[in-house]
């Protein structure tokens, strides 16, 4: 026996579709979500305050109904009733992860924060680094350093730095790849 639920629009039966989905009935799980998701997504919008959050909820949500519909007993209650209860569940989830996560950052945060001189040991430790790879890199010739600097520096591609320099793409893949090796063998430490 399906119930024909009120609040589903145009007089949709809900438990009907859902016996549909539960078939595999994508046709019937379409109707399903357009009859249910805004419900659903409003739910999830006031439960996490968020609109990014609340569209990943009732995606999940869905997914659960599609894979979880030959589960749902019409006798136990309404389709719209279950969606809606499967949504205020992953969002109140949802906001715990958030939390938690938020917790989480917030701790590590205030651990970093109460090393003293942690910031001003990471700085330095990178300052000598620099320095370091500076004082290696002007053992390169120049042509290396240039097409170091074209890479790593500005972000462009060996193909787009060839084109630049007028040259041949294994000549720029050579000079890239010595140039590498070099360093690395300069700055032991550094690869480890």
């Amino acid at each position: 026996m399906s119930e024909v639920i009120a609040a589903a629009p145009e007089g949709v039966d809900l438990g009907a579709l859902m016996a549909r989905v539960a078939e595999g009935d994508c046709t019937a799980f379409a109707q399903l979500y357009d009859a249910t998701s805004r419900a659903a997504f409003g739910l999830a919008l006031r439960v996490t305050n968020s609109h990014h959050l609340a569209e990943e909820v009732v995606q999940e949500v869905f997914l659960q109904v599609w894979k979880d519909a030959a589960s749902f007993d019409l006798a136990k209650g309404r389709p719209k009733s279950w969606i809606l209860m499967l949504t205020h569940r992953r969002a109140v989830d949802c906001v715990r992860a958030v939390r938690a996560a938020t917790d989480r950052d917030l701790a590590d945060g205030a651990r970093v924060a109460a090393t003293p001189g942690a910031d001003i040991i990471d700085e330095l430790h990178l300052r000598r680094q620099v320095d370091e790879l500076r004082l290696h890199m002007s053992t390169l010739s120049e042509a290396q350093q240039q097409v170091l600097a074209l890479a790593y520096f500005s972000g462009h591609t060996q193909a787009e730095i060839a084109a630049m320099m007028g040259q041949p793409l294994g000549t720029i893949k050579s000079r890239m790849r010595d140039a590498i090796t070099r360093l690395r063998k300069a700055t032991p430490a550094s690869a480890a």
